[in-house]
């Protein structure tokens, strides 16, 4: 009888813990559906603002995107670490509770301030709360075999998010709601958000540390990537550098400019294109683990590169090139997976010697710096040469960086430490 009830408490405890990581991925998702509500939008609302001047327009949507890596880069390895110590749910709950702020105060005035404000705070806290909160809470929650499927789905669930809320912003200016209209919806949806955070949410982190052996992370310990004795680590540093250039954040903003200004596409047109770049996350993630058993790391990542300049050379073509180029991101959007597997392999291995969650956080800065510098390149890129008649110009800088990382992750072959 007794051995009956545990087999019953043990079931009950396993079917609450699936409970708990499912919400952590419906999170995931919601997290990314107000945010990608007012993507499609921002770029015309604020134009508006600004008297119609893109060049502003563009300037100014750069400073703010770099003003919010700006943020995660000095708070990103300090509140990660802080959550080990009070809980993950205050970093779960940043995101929803900004969105509803940001997004209540355009509603209630129109200022491009504002909206530089909501694109910089929000977006630093969506990385908070969408990625390092998330991911500290599964590690929790999953065991050492779960992890990396339960990341996948994260990834999965925040392409799903990116989908949804493009789609519903398109399908609302369809139906001519306004740019406020829009804004209010994503508020509501942001302000549903908290609710279900603050009352559906439970706290994953059930080891908390004390609070006495908390102490502020130095931002800038990613530096030693680059200097390790491990030379293939080093170039692989170097190649996930400047493959993080081309991810979609970085230049998300000048992009809406592009399409929207000089491609002629209207609103909703615009909505779809960031549902098919969201879709393109989900096909990217669900095709990558078939395709690197097929093709192996090495082909696979250099693949996905090429495949990327390529769709990249598309979108310099005008309205029908950025159609064809998003076609060809359906399986190159996870080209990084090979590069981070083989870089967390050496840093955490006795060559090296890094805790998995140390260089974890090391990473993510190393990614966050290239946040503050793409945008300003982009943004002042795409003002040169609209100047000279070629606003599809940036992607040629875009082409370049990518090319220069394909090189360095081939030269990491060449010093292999095996």
């Amino acid at each position: 009888m007794a051995e009956k009830d545990d087999s019953v408490a043990k079931q009950k405890e396993e079917l609450h813990r699936k409970k708990q990581i499912r919400m952590i991925y419906i999170h995931a998702f919601t997290n990314l559906l107000h945010q990608a509500m007012s993507t499609p939008i921002r770029t015309q609302y604020m134009m508006g603002l600004l008297q119609g001047d893109q060049a502003a327009t563009a300037r100014l949507l750069a400073y703010a995107t770099s003003g919010s890596a700006v943020i995660e880069f000095l708070f990103n390895p300090s509140l990660g670490k802080l959550s080990d110590h009070i809980g993950r749910k205050f970093l779960l709950l940043m995101s929803p509770v900004l969105s509803f702020i940001c997004k209540a105060l355009i509603i209630m005035r129109s200022d491009y301030r504002l909206l530089m404000l909501e694109r910089t705070v929000f977006n630093a806290a969506n990385v908070l709360a969408g990625s390092t909160g998330c991911k500290a809470a599964l590690n929790d929650l999953c065991t050492e075999k779960e992890l990396a499927q339960a990341y996948g789905t994260l990834g999965a669930a925040q392409g799903l998010g990116v989908l949804g809320g493009s789609i519903l912003s398109g399908i609302l200016s369809q139906f001519g709601m306004s740019f406020i209209g829009i804004y209010g919806t994503a508020c509501a949806i942001g302000l549903a958000h908290t609710y279900m955070v603050v009352f559906k949410m439970e706290e994953s982190n059930k080891n908390k540390k004390p609070m006495k052996d908390f102490n502020i992370v130095n931002p800038f310990t990613f530096i030693k990537l680059f200097q390790t004795k491990s030379a293939e680590l080093t170039k692989l540093t170097w190649a996930s550098f400047f493959m993080c250039f081309s991810e979609g954040k970085n230049i998300v903003d000048v992009s809406m400019n592009y399409i929207v200004n000089d491609c002629m596409c209207g609103e909703a047109e615009a909505a779809y294109m960031v549902s098919a770049f969201g879709g393109s996350m989900i096909s990217s993630g669900m095709l990558s683990k078939a395709m690197l058993k097929k093709m192996g790391a090495r082909l696979f990542t250099t693949w996905s590169n090429v495949v990327t300049i390529i769709a990249y050379y598309f979108w310099t073509r005008g309205r029908l090139g950025l159609w064809s180029g998003l076609a060809m991101m359906v399986c190159c959007q996870a080209r990084q997976a090979a590069v981070l597997a083989r870089s967390t392999t050496l840093a955490t291995g006795p060559g090296v010697g890094y805790g998995k969650g140390e260089y974890q956080g090391m990473y993510a800065n190393l990614r966050s710096l290239t946040v503050m510098i793409a945008p300003l390149l982009y943004g002042n890129t795409y003002n040169y040469s609209k100047a000279r008649g070629q606003p599809g110009g940036m992607y040629f800088v875009v082409m370049a960086i990518t090319a220069l990382g394909e090189v360095f992750h081939q030269l990491s072959y060449a010093d292999r430490d095996d």
